[in-house]
C-alpha cells in the first residue's frame, strides 16, 4: 500500500500552475483510511502549497 499526496502551487512569477508529489511506501497495513488521510493533511500542513490531494495506491497480485 502507497500514499500519494499531489500538491498544486500557482507560480505568480511564471503565472502558471505547478504541481509535484510525494509518496510514502512504508506504511502499516493496518493503517485505516481515516488515518491515512489524517496522515496526509498533517503532512500538506507543512508544505508550502495551495491545495493537495492524496490517494491510496494499493497493489494486489493477478
Amino acid at each position: 500500500m502507497k500514499v500519494q499526496i499531489t500538491f498544486k502551487k500557482h507560480d505568480p512569477g511564471a503565472d502558471k500552475e505547478i504541481t509535484f508529489t510525494k509518496t510514502f511506501t512504508s506504511l502499516l497495513p493496518e493503517a485505516s483510511n481515516q488515518e491515512l488521510k489524517d496522515f496526509a493533511t498533517a503532512f500538506a500542513s507543512l508544505v508550502d502549497s495551495d491545495s493537495f490531494e492524496a490517494l491510496k495506491i494499493v497493489s494486489e497480485q493477478l
